[in-house]
């Protein structure tokens, strides 16, 4: 390696040619050799080279706490006035760093052993520089606190790029809190802050890198920073409740009555992260580019594919000015998902609202974000103290929340505007980021979460899969009727490029408007086979796929030639080409394909538009009559003596509470809808069990007049699972149910089932041996059933009406009948492996 300059001595011309010959050929192997250095102090010479390609020999290193205190670590960077220790400071410029393999630990020990100061284990003051694949672990207790603040990395300097990183941040307090006792100037217990990366600087990028976050303080944070990338990054934190905070019995919080920052005792109910924002941007902040110190916020900043987990924030660039782009990233556990502030696009991101909102807007000044969202599952149980999906202010945004679980948590809303109730804003507390009234936003609310229109929203429009409370002004939100049929709705859209802003997701956004000036047309750069896609949130099978195309005079032939496909897993199931435009739509039917993907392909040069893409799933009606595959059997008999039925017969359960017939379908999962043919003299609602689970309780069999008249129900549609599936129609009377033909089921790839226990029959299976004790009873029934074990159980009176139900556990067997008047009850027990059995119970 060369690392020093060469003199070359040449008296003749030729000698002189040879010797600039030969000092390119060495600056060439200058710029290209690499370095492999064996220890830190080898390394440390380097660090201010430019154009040095350097390796660092794989193993452990460590840092110690001696070593800072005998000043080997004697850099320093003094920056707006304030000096900042620093272990390894990149100055030199247009080098690698290359840490394959190679751990560096340092010993908590060491911030508080290079003194009163902010320290700093990396820095980047150069320019054009990378650091790649290094292991950074903090060594030591949570508790190691700095003298000051300190952080794992700072990025100064321009065009610097670090990636794939491994860094665990430890040291900092108190730790076990996250903000409830101060995070900036005021507190109640000071702080002592460690955060994981500073990006300040021009068009720096941290890509691909892992933050492993077990201290107060920010993991990824922005300050004067023009032009940052964070790409590729997972960040991990961890979350307490409230609850357990406030069990603890001695500490620093205990000391104080756990009085916080916000100027109340800390409230029960709530979860909060022990750090703070995962990926979080400021509007002030010092900065050093060649020499130069610059003092401005941060702007124009891009946050991709990260996901943060379990920390206060997911990606909030409230503070960040010019444009803000955050696409393809999640935020699961964390307490606000996203806030963009104004003028940003979140483009096929995701949160759950676990512990908290998946988007908040942080003023009522905020405007112009287009934000489209993925709602989550949970990744834990419920803990969301607010009961808060989104909390919506300011103006001009257009938001879309999408999620195809069927049974959302209703305890949880769209809140626009109002009294937030989140943990940080009771009794007035930060009053500026609270009590919103937003105006001429739209929401396309793909979930079925309910919306609340809080007395300050005005002009809100689009539609929604969940209830409205309009308590507002000039509303226009409309209730969706598309929400559980298109399946596109909960899809990720991507396209080949994007041009003119017409981004992806504005042919999965509801509105079929071809016309560019209605904003909700796609648009490609002018290129060839530009294509766009929708990957659906699981594998479906396809049926009609409806394309709505550009309605524009100058520009809607462009969709001639193209081709329709649905792929799963990478391959091809289906795929038909079209050598016409559509004029507005086109409907095609795949057949039935299975597939994760529909993509639509222009098969020519052009900017590729779409107003809207429909997907369905292929769907099918199958009839299951009592002498057909899918029967399994009735609690009762089958009969023919009253005319009108359709098959050989029809199922009549015995006139008592509880007795049902028993059915098994097949299918992928999706939406099914259920419709019996009956007749009645007398009204006799029944439940619908699928696999042991009710799904639809007091469905109406009213009586058609006569034996001999027969009659369809209302049709009952459930979202069931993939697989085989139990089906049972149940009493829920004294009268059992009526006589039933037989029953009708439409859903994705539907089909009988032949039953688990063999043969259709006419009867129940034996029951198995059962002891219900004491009985009479008087607080407790006890249940022995020796070959099998029940999973709930339920009490009703005699007219049917149902008093209590629960869970049995394989070591609890018993029911409490305490408070329940003396008296004949009918008890029923069911379970995933029995069938279900009915018997008299009386309590004294």
């Amino acid at each position: 390696m060369l690392k020093h300059s060469y003199l070359f001595k040449c008296s003749r011309q030729l000698a002189q040619r040879l010797c600039l010959m030969t000092f390119s050929l060495l600056s060439a192997y200058a710029l290209s050799a690499q370095t492999t250095v064996y220890s830190l102090d080898d390394l440390k010479p380097y660090l201010d080279d430019d154009n040095v390609h350097v390796i660092l020999s794989p193993g452990t290193y460590t840092v110690t706490g001696a070593e800072a205190l005998n000043g080997d670590y004697p850099d320093t960077v003094i920056m707006n006035g304030k000096t900042n220790k620093v272990l390894f400071l990149f100055k030199g410029n247009n080098s690698t760093y290359d840490f394959t393999g190679v751990t560096i630990n340092v010993e908590t020990s060491v911030f508080s052993s290079l003194g009163n100061y902010d320290v700093n284990e990396i820095q980047i003051l150069g320019n054009n520089n990378v650091l790649k694949n290094l292991t950074l672990v903090d060594l030591g207790s949570v508790d190691d606190r700095p003298t000051k603040r300190a952080q794992n990395i700072v990025m100064d300097g321009s065009g610097n790029r670090i990636e794939g990183f491994h860094v665990t941040v430890k040291g900092s307090y108190p730790y076990g809190y996250g903000d409830a006792f101060g995070k900036g100037g005021s507190w109640t217990i000071k702080h002592y802050k460690h955060s994981g990366c500073l990006i300040r600087g021009e068009s720096n990028h941290l890509k691909n890198s892992t933050f492993i976050q077990r201290s107060y303080g920010h993991c990824l944070f922005m300050q004067a920073a023009s032009n940052p990338i964070i790409e590729g990054c997972y960040i991990e934190g961890e979350m307490r409740s409230t609850d357990d905070m406030l069990a603890e019995t001695s500490g620093p919080a205990y000391d104080i009555d756990f009085q916080t920052v916000w100027g109340y005792r800390l409230p029960p109910g709530y979860m909060l992260s022990l750090g703070e924002g995962g990926i979080r941007a400021y509007n002030a902040g010092t900065t050093r580019i060649d020499g130069v110190e610059y003092q401005r916020g941060t702007s124009n900043p891009t946050v991709l594919n990260c996901t943060i987990k379990n920390m206060r924030t997911g990606v909030v660039l409230a503070h960040a000015s010019g444009t803000k782009y955050v696409e393809g990233c999640s935020a699961i556990g964390c307490e606000t998902g996203f806030s963009l502030g104004s003028n940003g696009d979140l483009v096929n991101c995701s949160a759950d609202a676990a512990y908290g909102w998946v988007y908040k807007d942080a003023y009522d000044s905020n405007n112009g974000v287009n934000a489209d969202i993925t709602v989550l599952p949970p990744s834990a149980p419920y803990y969301n103290g607010s009961g808060v999906l989104a909390y919506i202010g300011g103006y001009n945004h257009n938001i879309t929340l999408r999620s195809s679980d069927p049974n959302p948590n209703q305890g949880i809303q769209v809140m626009f505007g109002g009294d937030l109730p989140g943990i940080r804003f009771l009794n007035g507390a930060n009053a500026s980021q609270n009590n919103h009234t937003p105006d001429n936003v739209t929401l396309n609310n793909f979930t079925g979460f309910p919306v609340l229109l809080t007395s300050g929203s005005s002009n809100i429009s689009g539609q929604s899969c969940g209830t409205i409370t309009d308590n507002g002004t000039s509303n226009t939100l409309s209730q969706s009727t598309a929400c559980n049929s298109n399946i596109a709705l909960f899809g990720m859209a991507s396209q080949s490029s994007t041009g003119y802003g017409g981004v992806a997701n504005r042919a999965i956004d509801g509105d079929t408007n071809g016309k560019w000036s209605g904003n909700s047309v796609t648009h490609t750069n002018n290129e060839a086979n530009p294509w766009w896609e929708v990957a659906l949130d699981t594998v479906y099978s396809i049926g009609d796929i409806n394309i709505f195309n550009r309605t524009d005079g100058c520009c809607k032939a462009r969709l001639t030639n193209f081709t329709v496909s649905v792929i799963n897993g990478g391959s091809t199931t289906f795929s038909q080409s079209y050598t016409s435009y559509p004029d507005p739509s086109i409907t095609v039917d795949a057949g039935g394909a299975i597939g994760d993907v529909v993509r639509v392909q222009l098969d020519d040069t052009n900017p590729l538009s779409l107003a809207e893409v429909q997907v369905f799933e292929s769907v099918n009606t199958i009839t299951v009559q009592e002498n057909e595959t899918g029967f399994c059997g009735v609690e009762g008999t089958i009969d023919s003596n009253h005319a009108g039925h359709t098959g050989t017969g029809f199922a009549n359960t015995t006139n008592s509470l509880g007795t049902g017939i028993d059915y098994e379908i097949d299918g992928d999962a999706g939406d099914y809808t259920l419709v019996w043919r009956y007749a009645s003299t007398s009204d006799r609602p029944a439940d619908l069990i699928v696999n042991s689970s009710t799904v639809a309780s007091n469905i109406a069999f009213d009586l058609t007049g006569a034996w001999t008249s027969w009659a369809n129900t209302a049709a009952v549609t459930v979202n069931l699972a993939a697989g085989v599936k139990t089906v049972r129609l149940e009493g829920v009377t004294s009268s059992g149910l009526a006589n039933i033909d037989y029953m009708e089921v439409t859903g994705p790839n539907v089909a009988a089932s032949s039953c688990t226990s063999g043969a259709r029959k006419a009867d129940t299976q034996p029951k198995v041996a059962l002891s219900v004790y004491p009985n009479p009873a008087t607080d407790v029934l006890y249940i022995d059933a020796p070959e099998q074990q029940f999973k709930h159980y339920a009490i009703f009176s005699l007219g049917g009406q149902q008093l209590r139900h629960g869970v049995l556990t394989a070591d609890q067997q018993k029911i409490d009948v305490s408070g329940l008047t003396g008296g004949l009850y009918m008890l029923k027990l069911s379970g995933a492996a029995t069938k279900t059995q009915m018997m008299k119970v009386v309590v004294k």
